[in-house]
């Protein structure tokens, strides 16, 4: 462990808890993390599939904040996303916040 102290002091080590599209019910993989203070925006989860990622605000109304990749997201697409977000804010939140971990995080999410 003292080999690896100085690099654990100095950075912040994150890790994503994923969901895939079976426990969520929307058509990507969804990830998350919990925040370090060290962020320059709100609350999101990132969705992928094999064409790319997009970013999604969970803060607010959910919107696209970026995207990577080819993938395309259709309005039914969306629309489904933002139920789900609606759906399990709570949770994303309290996930967001460090306030639950990643097996109570997957255990609390409501399938649309």
């Amino acid at each position: 462990m003292k080999l690896y102290k100085p690099l654990l002091e100095k950075e912040f080590l994150c890790e994503m808890s994923n969901l895939f599209p079976d426990s969520t019910g929307i058509n990507y993989t969804l990830w998350i993390s919990s925040k370090s203070g060290r962020e320059k925006h709100q609350a999101r989860i990132k969705l992928s599939n094999s064409d790319g990622e997009v970013v999604i605000s969970i803060w607010g109304i959910p919107q696209i904040k970026a995207k990577s990749g080819k993938i395309r997201i259709s309005g039914q697409e969306l629309k489904n996303i933002k139920n789900f977000i609606e759906l399990n804010k709570d949770t994303l939140l309290a996930h967001w916040n460090g306030e639950i971990d990643s097996k109570t995080f997957g255990s609390r999410i409501k399938h649309i």
